[in-house]
């Protein structure tokens, strides 16, 4: 790839590490950085409650270049209560702190290929109205060292650009499409700005479905972004959460109020229409997946408050689907 291509743009990476545990993960995942051929990338890592040797650690690895930064809080925010508490704290803290033109926000157990910030800058570089941009996710399995490619889509499909409020509409009527809704996107800082504290909630879909569709949207299928799988994810725990306390409830409302109201401004009727039906499609799966979680633990009342929750048609419709899918499988 010709570099002499590429703009001055200044990408800032946000990592926001919570545990200790996760520190062999987390220095892997700064060593990718460390390697990208594409030098403007700043790093921002935000401590969020470690112990003073893992603080001490990203004290010293800070001060090895005047493009790393270290942000310590001493309080650890994560809550399962309210998930969104992580962004809104620690991923604004790091986004407030940056000086790039470019955000991307990275779990500390993931990490990018050598040229990824090559091809992401790329992107905007080669198109002045390009907002969003995206590589290729896949799945790295820790334990054994295993990639795992997506699963064969659409996505293959799409275009090296095209506007956001299009992409979001064919990812919800074939979710093949876009092989990854988290936080897989580089995107203007501008962006996240104006969105304010409002975009952490569900934000591993929120900036799918409010900033991609606020301009056009870039992708390269040779940028590999690796997704990294372990035991030790939080969505795991989120999901047993869910099914006994509800927590994705008011996550998905705020969310989707945000959603709604950008695509109110940007948005056709049929487009909002579109993007409502899938909201309430969403908390509807989580809704009939709880079902079945209750009923195996002859909980009836919890079963029976999942189908209030998720609309008691929508509940009943995606589970008769998912129970067709578990029995071809057999």
């Amino acid at each position: 790839m010709n570099s002499r291509n590429l703009s001055e743009l200044k990408v800032s990476v946000i990592i926001v590490t919570n545990s200790d545990q996760r520190l062999l993960k987390l220095k892997e995942s700064l060593n990718a950085l460390e390697n990208q051929t594409y030098r403007q990338v700043e790093v921002v890592v935000v401590g969020n409650g470690l112990s003073e040797s893992a603080c001490a650690y990203l004290f010293q690895w800070a001060s090895g270049s005047k493009n790393r930064q270290f942000l310590p809080f001493r309080d650890n925010a994560w809550s399962y209560l309210d998930h969104s508490i992580v962004g809104r704290l620690r991923y604004e803290a790091g986004i407030q702190h940056a000086k790039g033109d470019l955000i991307f926000c990275q779990s500390d157990d993931d990490f990018v290929a050598p040229d990824f910030f090559e091809r992401m800058v790329n992107l905007f570089a080669q198109n002045a109205d390009c907002m969003t941009a995206i590589g290729l996710p896949l799945s790295y399995f820790w334990d054994t060292d295993r990639i795992e490619l997506p699963k064969e889509g659409t996505w293959r499909d799409r275009p090296r650009y095209m506007h956001g409020k299009d992409l979001v509409m064919s990812w919800i009527k074939d979710n093949s499409f876009h092989p990854n809704p988290g936080f897989c996107f580089v995107c203007r800082k501008a962006l996240f700005v104006e969105a304010g504290s409002s975009i952490w909630y569900g934000y591993d879909t929120s900036i799918l479905l409010s900033l991609v569709p606020q301009g056009i949207t870039g992708f390269d299928p040779d940028a590999f972004m690796y997704w990294g799988c372990h035991d030790d994810q939080a969505h795991i725990e989120l999901n047993e959460m869910h099914y006994e306390k509800f927590v994705y409830v008011e996550q998905f409302r705020r969310r989707d109020q945000l959603a709604s109201d950008i695509w109110n401004e940007i948005g056709s009727i049929d487009e909002l229409r579109t993007l409502r039906t899938f909201q309430k499609s969403e908390l509807a799966y989580h809704s009939a997946r709880g079902v079945f979680q209750a009923l195996k633990r002859r909980h009836l009342r919890l079963a029976l408050k999942h189908l209030r929750v998720g609309g008691f048609l929508r509940v009943m419709m995606i589970g008769l689907k998912e129970m067709k899918v578990t029995i071809r499988r057999c």
